[in-house]
């Protein structure tokens, strides 16, 4: 009490015109702004307007002000050193800005996006102190981590308030200014954005300064030094702060000094200012870093060389501000380069040092080792074959090998890392698995090997190295016969069988590495998207396994659970906000080759922050006030933007929640979840907001196709019963006609217009980039009142929501997605993949969709055969590709739906009819044969369908056949081919059962036809063959396939018989049977007293379901006495 009331007494001895200022303060003392220094300039021009009037007068610049009062007594003169960071800072906001404007593409992000330099301009107009202050936020986000660095805030800001006091009261002089900001209160969430900001600065310019921030951190690797010895947190932080302002100020003068502790170097890497060096460790080590702005200065380090309990510059303090509920905990922190952000690059270094130093009892030989790496990655992985795993191992194991310089020493250091540090990392060190993939296990070679001839040919080899005479070894056939029917080829796709990351017939047991390899392919994979590079695997809960792999790999420590990540549509943390694409592009475009999309900025938040909609997010009503403003003109044919002041914009409703990432105690939340707002703002007046994430699952909206010619055709005529909607008073009031939305070019009002229609319930079309007026014209059903009356209960809305097209055009809009009766089937538009399609049944399959307007994939083993199939397409007038491959592998299934995905957009139609046959009796058939067939058969149908499953779900709709065979009832000599085809069953049933709810019929095929496997089936009697080719032609069947993979075919889980001409349904019944009374014994007597009888087929019923099996169970229809 007596110290506030002598700082009273001091207030009241104050000059008149002070006492009122005083009397003010905490209105006006913060919001005072001074003028920056000139060098600053270049970061107030690239800040985005939000952040620039935050800086100047929001709550990051009251915290600046009260910071920089607060502490500008204790920061020594640093003209030199403010110009030089000044200069250095404007630069890299400058070139940071340049890069981010290439990438444009921000929408709803706009406020948010951008370099956060936020605190370097509120500080800049806030004073000398405030700088300081600054750089001191950047060194403790350099080292400490962001709960660490605000306890250590706190505890500062609480410390130097009483520091002010205690020297009042020793009757000390104090500036006023310090004796004003002593009085104000600094909440723990303005802290924590003050650190947020300089955290997020920091990565933006370690990216910038790549090259001499890399060799910093090389340097700091072969020292060890503390920060210095102080164990008080206050007294610690304000020695390292102000003695490196001192240290820097003088070098930035080109004068040299010699440190001998780390706070100099903590200082360097975290203000960006990099003298030259003199390392005094074991040798003395010269190292020009080139800062045109440090003046030629020189810092010479002496320290202990880097020892194996500590690296680098390394700072010890309790944190007493930390747990809601404990003592002081002592914490330490360091640099180095094993603290720094790396890249996937340096990580796949990183993994390739983990993988080799579980070699070391085999191989100590780096450089080997990596050889063998990439021969095996060169061998393994081909253009139509690919391990990624192995791929990214080699990769990695070519830069190694390749480096040099100042890279070399780098990659040792990532290396070295990962062979001392991590070899928990991928697996537990207690069960490592075997040296070089387990190929120096004999054994395991042999069974990678299964031709035998081959296996021959290496223990020969085996034999020769180890200097063994020929004639004290023997080979022996374990086997009564041995073939040589098998290519190099096949034998090489069961050795990428066995690496295979997937399951497989001939995969190995997945272990513990194995895993985490595949989980570094896909947190590479993502990574690459986000670069534009390569597409992500495509699953339903990708987006949220995306988010979640995200938060992971930018904290290196917290692992969120994707199930709690659903429906989540950004994620902001550091410089960086993930959001999902959808946000960001037009609503026609496929989002899945980059589902998630990078914009630099943040939300100004400390925490780690993931973005959700509410559930029901409102639009507005209609005004009745607008009516004087609603036309509804008859569409002109003429496409304009008319919606140019529509903007989607972020806001945020008040309520959060934590996450849990298992640390309890702390004062600070670490991830958090902020449900968040997607306004509609037009010309500056809100509309209300969107749920933009359900709209591409909503079945109220359909994605136009886009087929392969383009035309103009139409006259204004044909579209004279659509309405221009040219106004969003209109969209709130829309015409019981058909409508069109004219939003040209538009991207952001062409999404806000899709998402507002679809949460109105209105049935929305949006047309592609080039929408083709032939194709639609050929809807008549559209331009009919009647016929939309009788497709549809609710109000159909048909947005054309258009690209630019050169000159007028008049147009036919209809809806593909509604049905009515065809004189002719039709394929227009639809996507399809045919496997097995060179000859035979899939070729014919392929040329009937594709002369009836599908865009068809083609895929066979027979890569000339495949093109010669899109060949006869394209020539017939229709669009196709060729891909060829087995579809054994998951890694041509894959390549088929990217294709199409990549070329059209999307997949609808996925014709499973690649098969083999081996025909042998079953003592004669090997494992080897067995899983072949499987491979093809089963294996083959469940990627490619499990892979274009997750396209067909968001759209809503979808076809596969599955070519299975009346086989199923049993052929002898072809055992394994019978259980492939009965297994096609079962799997086509179920996937039937999952996929109704989403619109995808699933059906299954019995052909009957001459084809080149029923020859071999007839064993090569060729009347027989010319028989069947004559009375059972393939097109015969193509005409049945046709049926069922059209949107007008309702036939789902079927298995259909075509046999020529005939067709017919194949189906699952259960007897009547029997059911004997429960008086007497149940014994295998009386079994067979009424076998005969149980299973008569007399009344039996044809099952559908598992449901209609049990009712039939516990319902049966005789009963019979024992």
């Amino acid at each position: 009490m007596a110290s506030i009331s002598k700082l009273n007494t001091a207030l009241l001895s104050m000059p008149n015109e002070l006492t009122v200022a005083a009397a003010n303060f905490n209105l006006d003392f913060t919001l005072m702004k001074v003028e920056a220094p000139k060098e600053f300039h270049g970061v107030r021009d690239a800040l985005s307007s939000h952040r620039r009037d935050e800086a100047e007068e929001g709550q990051p610049h009251v915290t600046a002000r009260k910071l920089g009062a607060l502490f500008e007594a204790i920061v020594p003169p640093i003209p030199n050193l403010i110009q030089a960071y000044g200069k250095r800072a404007s630069s890299i906001s400058s070139r940071s800005t340049a890069k981010r404007q290439t990438k444009p593409n921000v929408g709803l992000f706009a406020a948010q996006a951008g370099i956060d330099g936020t605190t370097i301009w509120a500080a800049a107009t806030s004073g000398k102190g405030a700088l300081g202050v600054h750089l001191l936020a950047c060194m403790l986000a350099r080292i400490w981590k962001s709960h660490e660095a605000i306890s250590l805030w706190v505890e500062l800001v609480d410390r130097r308030k009483q520091d002010i006091i205690d020297t009042y009261n020793n009757n000390n002089a104090i500036e006023t200014a310090a004796i004003m900001a002593s009085k104000q209160t600094f909440t723990r969430q303005q802290l924590a954005q003050w650190d947020s900001s300089a955290r997020s600065w920091l990565q933006t310019a370690d990216i910038d300064r790549k090259v001499q921030q890399t060799q910093l951190m090389l340097v700091v690797n072969n020292v060890r030094l503390p920060v210095n010895s102080i164990t008080d947190p206050y007294q610690s932080v304000v020695k390292a702060w102000t003695s490196a302002m001192s240290a820097m100020e003088r070098l930035v003068r080109g004068i040299p000094q010699q440190v001998q502790d780390g706070a100099v170097l903590l200082a360097m890497s975290s203000w960006h200012l990099y003298p030259n060096m003199e390392v005094l460790v074991d040798v003395i080590k010269d190292i020009d870093q080139h800062d045109e702005l440090m003046n030629g200065g020189l810092v010479t380090i002496s320290a202990h060389g880097a020892g194996s309990d500590k690296e680098g510059v390394f700072w010890s303090l309790p944190l007493s501000r930390m747990r809601f509920y404990s003592p002081p905990v002592l914490t330490e922190r360091h640099i180095s380069s094993g603290t720094s952000r790396i890249t996937m690059d340096d990580l796949w270094i990183v993994v390739l040092g983990i993988v080799i130093s579980q070699w070391d009892t085999v191989c100590a030989d780096i450089d080997r080792c990596c050889k063998f790496i990439i021969s095996l990655s060169n061998v393994v992985n081909k253009p139509s074959t690919l391990v990624p795993w192995l791929k990214y191992l080699g990769d990695a194991a070519v830069r190694y090998s390749v480096a040099k310089g100042l890279d070399r020493r780098q990659a040792e250091r990532l290396l070295g890392l990962g062979m001392r540090q991590c070899r928990s990392f991928l697996n537990d060190p207690m069960f490592n698995p075997p040296a070089f993939f387990g190929l120096s296990s004999f054994p395991v070679l042999m069974k990678i090997v299964s031709e035998v001839e081959e296996q021959i040919s290496i223990m020969r080899r085996i034999a020769e190295s180890l200097g063994v005479s020929s004639q004290d070894l023997i080979v022996r056939y374990r086997e009564k016969f041995a073939a040589r029917n098998s290519s190099i080829e096949e034998l090489r796709s069961y050795l990428i069988d066995w690496w295979s990351t997937t399951d497989g017939a001939l995969a190995l047991e997945k272990t513990q590495q194995t895993s985490s390899f595949q989980g570094l392919v896909f947190a590479t994979e993502l990574y690459e998207s986000l670069n534009g590079q390569a597409p992500l695997v495509n699953d339903q809960s990708r987006l949220a396994r995306s988010f979640a792999c995200i938060a992971m790999f930018e904290t290196g420590e917290f692992d969120v659970d994707p199930k709690s990540l659903q429906g989540v549509m950004a994620l902001s943390i550091g410089d960086s906000i993930y959001a999902t694409s959808d946000l960001l592009s037009d609503p026609s475009e496929s989002t899945y080759q980059h589902p998630v999309h990078r914009v630099m900025g943040n939300l100004g938040r400390p925490e780690m922050a993931f973005l959700t909609p509410p559930s029901k997010p409102k639009l507005k009503d209609y005004d009745l006030k607008s009516w004087n403003l609603i036309n509804h003109l008859p569409f002109d044919g003429i496409f304009e933007d008319n919606f140019s002041a529509t903007s989607l914009h972020l806001s945020f409703t008040d309520f959060e929640l934590p996450l849990d990432v298992g640390v309890r105690g702390l004062r600070d939340t670490l991830v958090i979840l902020v449900e968040s707002l997607v306004s509609i703002n037009d010309g500056g007046k809100h509309l209300g907001d969107l749920d933009v994430i359900s709209l591409f699952s909503s079945e109220y909206l359909t994605l136009a196709q886009q087929c392969s010619h383009h035309t103009e055709k139409g006259t204004q005529s044909e579209v004279k019963h659509l309405i221009s909607i040219d106004s969003w008073a209109e969209f709130f009031d829309l015409p019981k006609a058909t409508s069109i939305v004219r939003a040209y070019g538009n991207w952001q009002a062409r999404l806000a217009i899709a998402a507002a229609s679809v949460q109105r319930r209105k049935r929305t079309l949006v047309l592609p980039r080039n929408p083709c007026l032939e194709c639609l014209s050929k809807r008549d059903d559209l331009l009919s009142p009647i016929a939309l009356c009788l497709t549809s209960r609710v109000r159909i809305r048909i947005f054309w929501l258009s690209y630019p097209i050169k000159g007028r055009a008049s147009t036919i809009i209809k809806n593909t997605s509604l049905g009515s009766e065809y004189a002719k089937i039709r394929f227009d538009g639809k996507v399809a993949i045919v496997t097995g399609a060179a000859q035979s049944m899939g070729r014919e399959h392929s040329l009937l969709l594709g002369k009836r307007g599908a865009q068809v994939i083609v895929n066979d083993l027979d890569a000339d055969g495949a093109e010669s199939t899109a060949k006869a397409i394209r020539e017939s007038g229709g669009d196709a590709k060729a891909v060829a491959g087995s579809i054994a592998e998951r890694q041509v299934a894959q390549a088929l739906v990217d294709t199409a995905i990549e070329t059209w957009g999307w997949v609808e139609i996925v014709i499973n009819n690649a098969g083999i046959e081996i025909k042998k009796d079953f003592p004669d058939f090997s494992d080897a044969d067995f899983a072949r067939m499987m491979d093809v058969h089963v294996w083959g149908t469940w990627r490619l369908t499990q892979i274009a499953w997750p396209h067909m779900q968001r759209q809503k709709y979808g076809r596969v056949l599955i070519v299975s065979s009346q086989s199923i009832f049993g052929i002898p000599q072809n055992v394994a081919y019978t259980t492939a085809k009965g297994t096609l069953f079962a799997l086509g049933r179920t996937l039937a059962l999952e996929g109704q709810e989403h619109g995808i019929h699933v059906n299954m095929l019995g052909p009957v036809a001459g084809t080149a496997m029923a020859k071999q089936m007839l064993d090569g009697d060729e009347a027989s063959y010319q028989w069947a080719v004559s009375q059972y032609p393939a097109s015969a069947t193509s005409a049945v396939v046709a049926w069922l993979v059209h949107e007008e075919c309702t036939a789902n889980g079927e298995f259909v018989a075509s046999y020529g001409r005939s067709i017919g349904r194949v189906a699952l019944a259960h007897s009547k049977g029997v059911t004997c009374k429960e008086e007497g014994e149940f014994t295998p007597e009386v079994v067979r007293g009424n076998f005969e009888r149980a299973i008569s087929m007399d009344g039996a019923l044809i099952l559908g379901s598992m449901q209609e099996v049990s009712e039939r169970i516990v319902s049966p229809g005789v009963h019979v006495n024992i």
